[in-house]
């Protein structure tokens, strides 16, 4: 797998110290300061996926059940560490949670070489991996007559379980994906029939919704919301996570708006301001929705019980048969309408209100009756007799303050905000969220990284045509079905998926960090391509709803998770299309046109026998040979740990 770039914040360049040099030298300037980046240094100096070389063993039975896995992943990191060894890592303990395997064995090395280093990005540590083993599980499934789809079928999880590393899976929406995307792609009446040089391939993925075990070394909760009403009744919620494009303000209004029954247009979210909101530990690993959005359920759960409270002593009523829906705050079996509510008061609109504050100091604030005699006007907001305040002013909307009309059945959302204010002088909550103990994985070494509260699935299917003759693949359609638990906002989680299979799209067919001697040979968008409009096929989407039991009403991840299933998809369409399958992204026309030509020449010459002639020997990297023989890679003689030992060269060694 070659490696890849990106500017995407929160899981490419964002996880970077860039942030952290620019904030010391302004305290040191005593100034702001800004960094900026040409479009070269950007490709120095990001941190993006990792050329990885994967030698992948599994075993099977005749029915197709896998037996056993055994993986060894040597990844690029170049210069510096940066995040190698949770990216190493996360590429063995993800091997786990997508099919029941009962056997993983994993070595992985994370090789410093003189290139850029490379870091988190999209999918971290398993999009390349997953790759590798989806399209293995192809290869299986013809050598044992099986069909791709069910070769994954008979290796589905029963959730809830705990995978042989210690992965706790309590929601699990795959099989309804692949049914999703192998109905929509018709893969029963035309895998394999569309005729020379097309194909459809089918691939899956999955990924952390947040990781278990923060990077920051603390007990402090991940993820902490506070909330705040007013006597107005607009809600205000304070949140540390940053909405980087991802859409999390709109999610966490939402859920609060869900959670008090109120208009989502009374909720305002203060996101990411160190002044005013509690610690969120980042953007970054697909974590907000589950974690922030459990933390703001959590904090919306502690004001409505207050608000509950003050509404019940109001109505008579025990707190239980009290409900807050459609911005109205009513008793059980009370079958109120909301639209009646405007009606149950004669109270002055604000504007009435306005035009009465308006009248022009030292007017008399009379008026002349028809018969002549002059009345005096109250004003709308003047105290009654009663001692009952009629109406004031808050952030534009008129308000009671106190109400003496004895118990009723239902109030308005502001009339009982109100009410729990009188009773408790402020309004406030506060909720926060961290993963329980055993979703934390195990205790075998690298068992801290992996180990997420909960996952997310997703299945796809591609049709692609291959041109023979200038190697060109070109993707036609794209069935997605993702498994993101609940759809909090539909439309959003259809968005992210389309971006995942997008960015799948440009690993897979043209992005590449091209090196020749230690230098970039692809420093800038016009020789690095990634896809554009023209390349665009149609994307079908499918939103599976598992409802995770621990999610913020049953959500999980929706961002990443549909990423790696794309890449596999197209390489075993390429297979289906023309035979020949391809072990190296990205799919470039030269390198489609090799494994052409080296098929056509075997066939040439007759070649027959158990080793695939089409199978790379050797990995090449700018114009050398590079072998790896036993469990890694050849330790330098000088290296102590091979004092005593006969340092042998590897075999092919230039």
């Amino acid at each position: 797998m070659s490696g890849e770039r990106s500017d995407a914040c929160g899981y490419g360049a964002a996880l970077h110290v860039l942030e952290i040099i620019t904030a010391v030298a302004a305290r040191k300037a005593k100034a702001p300061v800004k960094i900026t980046y040409t479009r070269e240094e950007v490709f120095w100096a990001h941190r993006g996926r990792p050329r990885t070389i994967i030698d992948l063993k599994t075993g099977v039975k005749q029915d197709g059940r896998i037996t056993a896995v055994a993986a060894r992943v040597i990844q690029d990191g170049g210069a510096y560490c940066s995040y190698g060894v949770v990216t190493i890592l996360y590429s063995g303990a993800l091997l786990g949670a997508l099919y029941d395997i009962p056997n993983i064995s994993y070595d992985g090395y994370r090789v410093l070489t003189n290139k850029p280093a490379c870091g988190a990005m999209r999918g971290h540590g398993t999009v390349n991996v997953r790759f590798a083993f989806e399209s293995q599980l192809d290869e299986l499934a013809a050598s044992i007559h099986l069909d791709p789809a069910e070769i994954r079928r008979v290796n589905l999880l029963k959730p809830p379980c705990i995978t042989v590393n210690g992965l706790r899976v309590q929601s699990y929406g795959l099989p309804e994906c692949i049914d999703k995307v192998l109905e929509g792609s018709e893969w029963a009446t035309r895998k394999g029939k569309l005729g020379p040089g097309r194909g459809l391939g089918m691939g899956c993925s999955h990924y952390v919704s947040g990781a278990a075990n923060s990077i920051i070394r603390s007990d402090m909760p991940h993820s902490t919301v506070n909330i705040k009403i007013d006597r107005d009744g607009g809600v205000v919620v304070y949140t540390g996570a940053s909405d980087i494009g991802q859409g999390s303000d709109t999610m966490i209004a939402q859920i609060v708006a869900e959670v008090l029954g109120c208009k989502l247009a009374r909720v305002k979210v203060i996101a990411a301001d160190t002044d005013l909101t509690p610690v969120d530990i980042g953007s970054y690993s697909s974590r907000v929705t589950f974690m922030n959005g459990n933390a703001a359920k959590r904090a919306a759960e502690d004001v409505r019980s207050k608000i509950v409270a003050a509404a019940a002593r109001k109505m008579v009523c025990a707190p239980e048969n009290v409900v807050m829906r459609d911005d109205y705050v009513g008793k059980k079996g009370a079958n109120v309408e909301p639209a009646a509510l405007g009606r149950l008061s004669v109270e002055p609109t604000a504007a009435q209100i306005l035009d009465a504050k308006d009248t022009p100091r030292g007017s008399d604030n009379t008026e002349q009756s028809p018969g002549g005699e002059r009345t005096e006007q109250r004003s709308q907001a003047q105290t009654t007799v009663s001692g009952r305040v009629e109406g004031q002013i808050l952030r534009h909307s008129v308000q009671q303050k106190r109400k003496d009309e004895g118990p009723k059945d239902q109030m308005s959302f502001e009339e009982a905000v109100v009410a729990a204010i009188d009773f408790s002088g402020a309004l406030t909550g506060t909720g926060s969220y961290a993963p329980p103990p055993e979703a934390r994985g195990g205790k075998h070494k690298g068992a801290g990284v992996g180990p997420s509260p909960a996952y997310s699935y997703s299945a796809q299917v591609a049709e692609v045509s291959v041109d023979e003759e200038t190697g060109v693949v070109t993707v036609h359609k794209i069935w997605a079905a993702h498994d993101c638990g609940r759809a909090l906002n539909p439309v959003s989680v259809e968005g992210q998926v389309i971006g995942s299979v997008w960015m799948g799209l440009g690993q897979a067919l043209q992005e590449e960090m091209v090196w020749k001697d230690g230098l970039l040979m692809n420093p800038g968008l016009l020789e690095y391509k990634s896809p554009s409009a023209v390349e665009s096929p149609e994307i079908v989407t499918y939103i599976v709803e598992s409802v995770d039991p621990e999610g913020p009403f049953g959500a999980k991840e929706a961002s990443e998770g549909s990423l790696a299933a794309c890449i596999p998809a197209i390489s075993n369409a390429i297979f289906d299309a023309i035979g020949i399958r391809l072990r190296e992204a990205p799919f470039t026309p030269d390198r489609v046109l090799a494994a052409i030509k080296a098929r056509n020449e075997a066939q040439k010459a007759g070649f027959r026998g158990a080793n695939d002639a089409l199978k790379p020997a050797q990995f090449r990297e700018h114009g050398g040979s590079l072998w790896f023989k036993g469990r890694g890679p050849t330790r330098h003689p000088a290296d102590p740990a091979r004092a005593g030992v006969t340092t042998e060269p590897a075999a092919g060694d230039d």
